[in-house]
């Protein structure tokens, strides 16, 4: 009877076992085999089901947010670099984009909930300090969730982020914003440097930094072609503080 019992038992606990160690499957093809396996699933502060990768460690979590129409991929290239730098990064597709769930409601594209989700996931990763980047969308996105975050984050990067988005307003939250900022544009992008010339006006923080690069690129692409490098270090200096 009690070997029944023993057998029994490993057969339950197996299947628990399993689903535990498996990481959640991205659609995403940018993706390495190692960094498949570091694949998370989370929810955004009203519940959607979001996914993503989690690359390197430390104690300083980063959360990255794609623009419209993309996806973590945009991202991944300088998520990687953050991760030899020595971060804790979060690189995740928002509602309704790549491998996280679709919304069809007034809430389609409220991504600074998807943003307080993700910091969420890194703090209970061990990170004691927030790092917040977005590109377009994901600008916007992460400048509102900023302003709202308890404790603040140490910094917030925006990359091409309108003053707005859908219902999400970045002009105002940047008011309340008190973070280390850096507004990033291309001159030649011109309603998204207009937007960044504004915010960066209308921001609250004590440090801030307005950039704009010689070039047409958009969002992430601001961090590929010629000055990709330049604007990577760039990005990395306003971290390190």
């Amino acid at each position: 009877m009690r070997a029944l019992a023993f057998i029994a038992a490993l057969a339950l606990a197996a299947p628990a076992a399993a689903v535990e160690h498996k990481p959640p499957a991205l659609l995403e093809t940018c993706l390495s085999k190692s960094e498949r396996a570091k694949a998370v699933a989370f929810r955004a502060s009203d519940g959607v089901a979001l996914k993503g990768v989690l690359l390197g460690r430390g104690t300083t979590g980063v959360a990255l947010v794609h623009e419209f129409r993309r996806d973590l991929c945009s991202w991944l290239p300088f998520a990687r670099v953050l991760a030899r730098k020595g971060y804790l990064v979060l690189d995740f597709d928002a509602r309704n984009f790549g491998s996280s769930a679709h919304v069809n409601s007034a809430a389609a594209f409220a991504v600074d909930r998807d943003v307080r989700g993700a910091v969420e996931l890194l703090r209970s990763r061990g990170a004691k300090r927030i790092v917040l980047g977005g590109a377009s969308m994901g600008g916007t996105a992460v400048l509102v969730a900023g302003a709202a975050l308890r404790p603040g984050p140490a910094a917030v990067l925006s990359l091409s982020g309108p003053t707005d988005f859908s219902s999400i307003d970045a002009l105002s939250a940047v008011r309340r914003l008190r973070a280390p900022t850096l507004f990033l544009a291309g001159r030649y992008d011109t309603q998204f440097a207009a937007d960044a010339r504004r915010m960066y006006v209308a921001s609250a923080a004590a440090r801030k930094r307005l950039a704009i690069r010689s070039t047409g690129a958009h969002g992430t692409d601001l961090l590929r072609g010629p000055d990709g490098a330049a604007t990577q270090a760039l990005l990395l200096s306003f971290l390190s503080g």
